[in-house]
């Protein structure tokens, strides 16, 4: 389908009707963003954005007389953007090389995995503080005295295998 200028906008533009009792402040439904983003019309009589204000939810309108009809319409709602749970974004979410070594190493304790301009220097902690499981085909690497603290283990599946240098 075609259109002369541009595309209809399609969405939901939730309203509020008041019958006015003199007064000149109404409670909206919502917070608009700015005074630009309602309609605000006393019976059927559009009013132009300088005739009214909001603050948050409070809608102020002078000189409406007591029975008239007021309408709101919201023009764009405010979304939230939510935030994920834990445990609940995959890496189908994430955009490739979006997660850096430098993020990477940012998060590790002990200033990172590696040190030095080229990564020169690997770095581990020197203490397990924390169960540990190596899985079945996979190695891993640790360098100097490691000591496992009380009430942790280190298991190393069938097939897996951990070196200690």
């Amino acid at each position: 389908m075609s259109y002369i200028g541009n595309t209809p906008t399609l969405g939901h533009f939730p309203t509020d009707t008041f019958t006015s009792v003199g007064g000149s402040t109404y409670t909206l439904s919502q917070t608009p963003s700015n005074a630009g983003a309602i309609e605000v019309s006393v019976q059927g009589v559009l009013q132009a954005v300088s005739a009214y204000s909001i603050d948050g939810t409070t809608l102020t309108l002078a000189g409406v007389a007591t029975d008239d009809i007021v309408f709101v319409r919201h023009l764009g709602e405010t979304l939230l953007i939510p935030i994920p749970g834990d445990d609940t974004v995959t890496t189908i979410k994430l955009v490739d090389g979006a997660v850096t070594a430098v993020k990477i190493d940012s998060a590790v304790e002990l200033g990172g995995p590696s040190l030095g301009a080229s990564s020169i220097i690997r770095t581990n902690a020197n203490a397990i503080g924390e169960n540990i499981t190596v899985l079945a085909n996979t190695n891993g690497l640790s360098v100097g005295t490691i000591t496992i603290n009380d009430g942790f283990t280190v298991t190393i599946t069938s097939g897996a295998e951990w070196v200690i240098l």
